[in-house]
């Protein structure tokens, strides 16, 4: 039998000699079989099938490896075994060759053929959690077997805290779930593990470039109690984050989060600032602020009183409210946002009194803050407006934007954001909620190029603008963009401009700061990957025809190349580069601005 239930710790296996392979494949300098052992408690095996498909888990750290010796070409090497829980594996050699072997089923050997010598290493799993342990005899021309050792690093029980996490989503970030920093050797899988009471909770892991690796999760986190887990490589080198969330904000219960692997550095709690204010209104005032210097990341203030209802607004440096990534209002008296905090300072935190009424209330602040005074100023003015498409407009070196967002099938625009990004860095300055009719107003510093787009649902895509505000002789001047135009999957025959591709001159070369855009357009195509579109490239009437017409076609297949590497279009099916040179000008060829709006490329749905 292949499995044996019995417990007890003496050898699982006695290698009859009729299950030995021909000893003529045996080398005269073979050493005998290699008898190699393993098991797993409390967490159990790291998993590794799915339905039948092998997945990365397979190289979890808490499944078990063994490298061993091949000593000679051609080898015929039997693996016999046997386990108290159901078990699979597979050899890899030093130069990445895998030999699948499915060691389960009632199967008690397999044999294997060896083309040449060298390292080989045995990895075993199991079903993830499983407990267990297992023997293998590895008989045939082969030695020098090592048990690899991973580092494992725990940590006891741990509390949530008495306001519980911040729970998923936009919130997940918030320094009320807890961030544990460590760094795993570059090229090596580590598993991250926990167990919750209490509470559903949810792994996330977050590489150093700050992309987010959600690895393999089968468990999920609606289970009570918790459990989940991420298996990752590390591709990266450098620190990596773990995000300890509950599912829900305001869940309290304990954890235990273990993590195995090649570790560099062990995990490290890195806790946030807290602090709670008690803040009290006069009759005759509509609002108080709080001045707070905040650092980068992510602030949460929740609002919270028994007598007074109340409104919260975040002031960047630039006096410019700050749309939250996460709201959460039961009440006017229970108000929970979370701020991404893209440039720290000196931040203003306003709380208003809409009713004029006296009464307390109380601001419960996690982030990376300084110390906040108790200096709240009273104030009767008006507090800008977050949601109704407008931004507040600073005395400084800013400019005003105007707009309005434009769709054949969306009635309701105040259901979109529409952000502003950086050009050179990628990184995104702001955000604001158009009006319900798609206009919008917002402020900007000069001295950059920003990207403005609206961010939709996946089956929908929105142009972008781009607006250089590098050289800007009237800092008080008002900008009005073109439309941003929002079409969806359905509209056959509907183009986009792409205005943030952008080139060398005279070059099909694209520049890096293309792609931000270029992975905003890869992201709508694998969300609708039934969809085909046209790569349409153009240029302005300077120059030679055929030469335009060339250059068109080159930059048309530099976009469609970076797309087809996005959504892994191996086949080429689904996207189609075309040049169109000089011959479908949008605007007179006869000054620099109509010149400049003629080079651009287009993407067009064509099924």
């Amino acid at each position: 039998m292949a499995y044996n239930t019995d417990n007890k710790q003496e050898d699982l296996l006695i290698l009859p000699d009729t299950h030995r392979p021909d000893k003529s494949s045996r080398s005269s300098s073979a050493s005998k079989a290699i008898t190699v052992k393993g098991s797993w408690d409390e967490y159990g095996a790291g998993g590794g099938m799915n339905f039948g498909i092998p997945h990365d888990r397979r190289f979890s750290p808490r499944n078990i490896a063994f490298d061993f010796d091949v000593l000679q070409e051609n080898a015929k090497v039997r693996f016999y075994y046997q386990a108290t829980t159901p078990i699979d594996a597979i050899v890899i050699s030093e130069f990445g060759q895998e030999q699948r072997a499915y060691m389960s089923g009632g199967h008690e050997y397999i044999d294997l053929t060896f083309q040449r010598p060298g390292k080989q290493t045995l990895i075993v799993w199991s079903t993830r959690g499983s407990v267990g342990r297992f023997q293998y005899i590895i008989d045939g021309p082969v030695g020098n077997a090592v048990q690899r050792k991973p580092n494992r690093w725990t940590q006891p029980a741990t509390s949530f805290g008495d306001e519980g996490g911040a729970g998923i989503g936009g919130n997940a970030f918030s320094s009320r779930n807890h961030l544990y920093m460590f760094e795993p050797t570059q090229g090596t899988f580590f598993d991250v593990n926990i167990e919750a009471t209490g509470c559903a909770v949810k792994v996330i892991v977050v590489d150093p470039s700050g992309a987010v690796l959600e690895g393999y999760n089968d468990f999920g986190y609606d289970q009570v109690p918790g459990i989940s887990y991420n298996v990752v490589k590390a591709n990266r080198k450098g620190k990596y984050q773990i995000y300890v969330c509950t599912q829900k904000p305001n869940e309290m219960g304990t954890y235990k989060l273990d993590v195995m692997g090649s570790l560099v550095s062990d995990p490290v709690r890195t806790q946030g600032k807290f602090q709670a204010i008690t803040g009290r209104f006069k009759p005759t005032s509509s609002q108080n602020e709080h001045p707070i210097s905040v650092f980068g990341g992510f602030l949460e203030v929740i609002y919270r009183s028994k007598q007074i209802d109340g409104n919260t607004v975040l002031m960047d440096s630039y006096q410019q409210p700050l749309n939250p990534v996460f709201d959460e209002t039961p009440t006017q008296r229970l108000i929970d946002r979370t701020f991404r905090i893209e440039k720290g300072g000196d931040h203003k935190l306003i709380v208003s009194n809409p009713g004029k009424k006296a009464g307390e209330y109380e601001l419960l602040i996690w982030g990376y803050f300084k110390e906040i005074a108790d200096n709240v100023q009273s104030q009767n003015t008006a507090i800008p407006n977050t949601v109704s498409g407008s931004s507040s407009v600073s005395n400084g070196n800013m400019v005003i934007i105007n707009g309005k967002v434009v769709s054949k099938n969306i009635t309701d625009f105040s259901t979109l954001r529409l952000v502003y990004e950086n050009l050179e860095t990628g990184k995104r300055v702001g955000e604001v909620t158009p009006n319900r009719d798609g206009s919008y107003t917002f402020t900007v510093p000069v001295g950059q190029q920003y990207s403005i787009t609206a961010l939709t649902k996946t089956s929908q895509i929105a142009s972008s603008e781009n607006l250089d505000l590098t050289t800007v002789a009237d800092p008080k001047k008002v900008v009005t963009l073109k439309p941003i135009r929002v079409i969806d999957n359905t509209e056959i025959g509907s183009k986009l401009v792409l205005n943030n591709i952008f080139f060398d001159t005279g070059s099909p070369i694209l520049l890096r700061k293309s792609f931000a855009e270029l992975k905003r357009v890869g992201a709508f195509l694998k969300a609708n990957p039934s969809m085909k579109v046209e790569i349409a490239g153009h240029t302005d009437s300077m120059g030679d025809d055929n030469s335009n017409l060339i250059l068109s076609q080159n930059r048309a297949n530099a976009v469609l190349y970076y797309l087809q590497d996005q959504i892994d279009d191996t086949t080429g099916g689904r996207l189609v580069a075309k040049g169109y040179g000089e011959k479908e000008p949008t605007a007179p060829n006869t000054s620099d601005g109509g010149r400049q709006q003629n080079r651009r490329v287009e993407f067009r749905i064509i099924q």
